[in-house]
């Protein structure tokens, strides 16, 4: 199995994880960091869509990312990113949340 889809395989265990303890009244945020470096573009795709389905459903979602063509991909989706503070000194954001 390529590790691109290792990858995507852990991200479908993760969530059915948190779906499957929310059944039993436990909820969990989901915190993911560039989880999808080893997608390619049209498992990129699904992916956000699933997320943004799950998110859609209650749950808490923290997606970050220094990937410009994700952001672009979820603000594509309406989601706007929440910027987080560069380094001192450094007007760029160095990194995204959304």
């Amino acid at each position: 199995m390529s590790r691109g889809a290792r990858e995507q395989l852990y991200l479908a265990v993760r969530l059915a994880v948190i779906d499957r303890l929310a059944a039993t009244g436990v909820e969990l945020p989901l915190l993911l960091d560039d989880v999808f470096v080893n997608f390619d573009q049209p498992r990129t795709e699904a992916a956000i869509d699933l997320l943004l389905e799950f998110a859609s459903r209650g749950r808490q979602l923290v997606f970050v990312t220094c990937h410009q063509h994700l952001v672009q991909m979820f603000r594509e989706r309406g989601v706007e990113p929440t910027w987080l503070p560069g380094l001192a000194g450094d007007s760029r954001p160095d990194r995204l949340a959304g």
